[in-house]
């Protein structure tokens, strides 16, 4: 359990340059974090969850948070016709939900 604390201190704290990767991606990872973390304490709240049983209210954050990535990839390039489906941000949002995930079952909240 140590070893996934330090990893996620690291995953925070190792932030590459900011014009190799552009505000867009850290927004993503950031709002990815949010809402997973946010899905998670509300259905575990909603659904009175306890410790032992917090992996329906992580799967439950994960495909929410995933789903409206996604969806908003979508939107972003159907309403742009200069854009398409972003591979970068779509890893950004992933690494966001795996983040909150780590952070979630290494601090026990």
């Amino acid at each position: 359990m140590r070893i996934l604390k330090l990893l996620l201190v690291f995953s925070l704290l190792a932030q590459p340059a900011r014009a190799e990767i552009g505000t867009d991606k850290f927004a993503h990872f950031g709002m990815s974090f949010a809402l997973m973390t946010a899905t998670y304490g509300i259905s575990k709240q909603l659904f009175r969850i306890d410790k032992r049983d917090r992996f329906d209210a992580v799967v439950l954050g994960v495909v929410t948070t995933l789903v409206v990535g996604f969806a908003i990839e979508v939107a972003d390039s159907m309403a742009r016709k200069d854009r398409r489906l972003d591979g970068g941000d779509l890893l950004a949002d992933s690494l966001g939900v795996a983040t909150s995930t780590l952070f979630i079952y290494s601090f026990d909240l």
